[in-house]
């Protein structure tokens, strides 16, 4: 391995993305920094994806081409990826099939995870382009800074700020060993913001360094999985009970269980209350009571 410049390794899942993902490889082709592969695993497309990325690559020997022989699913397809890059590389990121980075994006990721030993993981600002082409820039300054690791998970865990921001970033692979694989939810849609309970589990394993310029860019379309999710109670109830089973099984304090636990119990609590209608009722009742209580101050 170069000490200079330690092995990184892209995860690049891929799954009937031939609209798309000829641009993904080319931005992943043109990065600055001298020493990475890219892993990508084809899930069994039924377009021509995997044509377009036979052409693509054909003449880079940094990126290798895993065709599964039956459809695995995104998080499958995800952890055998996963599995794959802790042991090539020193830092490893997943790279959608339908987003872009910057020239620079791997270089001063790396470079701010090498000055910073005790982090798990460093992201930029990311663009985002929603479905009818609204873009804006998003910042998530959360969890920066934070060196205690019960302060930092306590903020991922009450789903501060846009969190998704910090997935797309590059991590230390001892510190994703830890936490792959990746559970499917236990209720509602199986894959629903498992990336929240990603970052959940790699909050534990150390910081989050922020390097405060844009170096992603996420484009939403119809197809993307994440704009096919429903913000049901199901599926948050689902994603709520998940993360409570993956935190019991990790190795932490009691006390650190104690906290964690009843923040997610806090949030069930209330999506619990959101659903029965009670919370509507409750913000019913305040509203009157403030009412009532500015017509007595005026009389």
């Amino acid at each position: 391995m170069n000490s200079q410049h330690p092995k990184v390794i892209a995860c690049l899942p891929s799954y009937n993305a031939e609209q798309f993902i000829e641009k993904t490889l080319c931005c992943l082709q043109r990065q600055s920094y001298p020493n990475f592969e890219v892993l990508i695993s084809d899930d069994c497309s039924r377009d021509n994806t995997v044509h377009v990325i036979q052409s693509a690559i054909k003449d880079d020997e940094r990126f290798h081409l895993i065709q599964q022989s039956k459809n695995l699913g995104w998080v499958d397809n995800i952890n055998l990826l996963m599995e794959k890059a802790v042991e090539m590389g020193k830092y490893v990121f997943i790279m959608p099939h339908d987003d872009q980075i910057v020239p620079e994006y791997i270089e001063k990721l790396t470079d701010a995870l090498e000055k910073n030993p005790n982090a798990a993981t460093a992201f930029g600002d990311m663009k985002l382009t929603s479905v009818t082409e609204r873009t804006e820039i998003i910042r998530y300054d959360e969890v920066r800074g934070i060196q205690d690791r019960v302060e930092r998970t306590k903020s991922i865990l009450r789903l501060k700020g846009i969190w998704t921001t910090a997935w797309r970033g590059v991590s230390r692979s001892e510190a994703v060993k830890k936490i792959i694989p990746l559970k499917k939810n236990v209720a509602g849609t199986r894959d629903f913001i498992l990336d929240w309970i990603w970052l959940v589990k790699l909050s534990l394993e150390g910081e989050f360094i922020t390097v405060p310029e844009v170096l992603y860019s996420k484009h939403f379309r119809k197809t993307s999985a994440s704009v096919q999710w429903h913000e049901s109670n199901q599926n948050y109830l689902g994603s709520f009970f998940s993360c409570s089973f993956v935190l019991f099984r990790c190795s932490i304090s009691w006390r650190e269980q104690l906290i964690f636990q009843s923040i997610i119990y806090e949030l069930i609590a209330k999506r619990i209350v959101i659903g029965t209608g009670l919370y509507s009722l409750f913000q019913r009742v305040k509203f009157l009571l403030q009412k009532k209580s500015r017509q007595v101050h005026k009389s």
